[in-house]
């Protein structure tokens, strides 16, 4: 019952702890060999970050507890948070392949941004 969740909880956690700022700069590591210009890498990074952002911010905002089962929302954001990333970025690099000008990129990723952060 609650001594088990409450253990499974606290492994979690320490696990949490350990592998996820190794996520993380494996996941920018990945970014950064997928995309070889900067400013692609950057828009797929900035992305990234701002959904987990959203994501935790919104959990400690409702005070939804990291449990055991709280925690299991990390791998999900992450694995989302990248193929938006990718998205967002291949969006990005088809408005410059396109040959569009610099300020109609800008207003495509302001959208994206925009939708992402409503």
């Amino acid at each position: 019952g609650q001594s088990i969740n409450g253990h499974m909880t606290e492994l979690a956690q320490e696990d949490f702890k350990l592998w996820g700022p190794i996520v993380f700069v494996v996941t920018f590591l990945v970014l950064v060999v997928a995309f070889t210009d900067v400013p692609s890498m950057m828009v797929a990074f900035a992305s990234f970050c701002m959904g987990l952002v959203w994501t935790y911010g919104l959990m400690g905002y409702l005070h939804i507890p990291l449990t055991f089962f709280g925690l299991l929302i990390v791998p999900i954001t992450m694995g989302v948070g990248k193929e938006y990333a990718i998205y967002v970025t291949n969006q990005y690099m088809e408005y410059s392949a396109a040959g569009r000008d610099r300020d109609t990129r800008i207003k495509a990723i302001r959208r994206l941004w925009a939708a992402q952060s409503a």
